[in-house]
């Protein structure tokens, strides 16, 4: 067990409430640089920032992949024709990906929305790796070279078609989906649509919905000893997940959540007394959010 951990446990302990630690405070690098917290207290400036990053990126590194047309198409198509486009990208590696009516921008735009979490996700290696709301795929994708085995978890249908596009066109045979919410509730559960596209939540209501069939946390664990890292992205029903995979929980080594604050204190409180430490990837204040990594202090002797 690293000092940085047994301090962190220590502190929580004499407090009679566990702290969430800086990433400083800990051994965290990407590609030989130390980790540190994003914290953004600006967050329509940051979108901006990252908004502009995301235009650099596609004249850049985008390009169709059925002709050599110019890479202002991928603008142009979208507006001109609403079907499946089919574009390449070079990001950690070469892929493609499917972009539609219904968005598909994901695999770009993840490392300028969250570039702490990007960063530490692609810097993991192991046997098994788990994305609870996969989205269209962007971690897991790229990730699929990094794990043995992924786990995509998808209920939406728009975002779900699109992921298991983008798994067949990079001819990946290592990511198995599963569409289904994650929660403790049994059987079915509504499943609203937000605004944005593509995005999903079991919590969000909204006028748009469907319901899909539902697994629990314990579920996707109970098939395997270890699970290196596990992603959870769900919209506000990360307590949910939470208490779905309690009595298994502690055969993860690493957790990634996008925790909403009025959650934050009970879940790491129910995380560390199954001998988790938080650390905190990215604060976004304006909108009170935070994705939050939680070490098995166990698990990484």
């Amino acid at each position: 067990m690293s000092d940085e951990l047994k301090e962190g446990l220590n502190v929580g302990e004499k407090n009679k409430k566990q702290v969430c630690l800086d990433l400083k405070s800990g051994s965290f690098f990407y590609k030989g640089k130390r980790l540190k917290t994003d914290i953004r207290s600006k967050y329509k400036f940051s979108d901006l920032i990252a908004i502009i990053l995301i235009f650099k990126d596609i004249l850049f590194h985008v390009k169709p992949s059925a002709d050599g047309s110019s890479r202002l198409s991928f603008f142009l198509r979208k507006i001109k024709n609403p079907n499946n486009q089919i574009f390449e990208v070079n990001i950690n590696y070469p892929l493609k990906f499917v972009f539609n009516k219904n968005g598909g921008l994901g695999i770009i735009s993840v490392r300028r929305f969250e570039p702490i979490v990007f960063k530490y996700i692609t810097s993991q290696h192991g046997e098994i790796m788990i994305d609870i709301g996969a989205n269209v795929g962007a971690y897991s994708i790229l990730s699929c070279h990094n794990f043995q085995k992924i786990i995509a978890v998808e209920p939406g249908k728009e975002s779900l078609d699109i992921l298991q596009q983008n798994i067949s066109l990079n001819n990946i045979n290592n990511i198995t989906v599963i569409p289904k919410a994650v929660t403790n509730k049994k059987g079915f559960v509504k499943l609203y649509k937000a605004s944005a596209l593509v995005n999903y939540s079991i919590e969000n209501k909204s006028e748009s919905y469907l319901e899909v069939p539902t697994i629990t946390l314990d579920e996707l664990l109970q098939n395997f000893s270890i699970i290196d890292l596990v992603k959870i992205d769900v919209e506000g029903a990360e307590l949910e997940v939470i208490r779905s995979g309690l009595e298994l929980i502690d055969r993860v080594k690493n957790l990634i959540i996008e925790v909403r604050q009025k959650y934050e204190d009970e879940i790491i409180s129910l995380l560390s007394e199954k001998g988790f430490q938080c650390y905190c990837l990215e604060f976004r204040k304006d909108i009170k959010e935070k994705n939050l990594l939680f070490v098995n202090v166990k698990n990484n002797q």
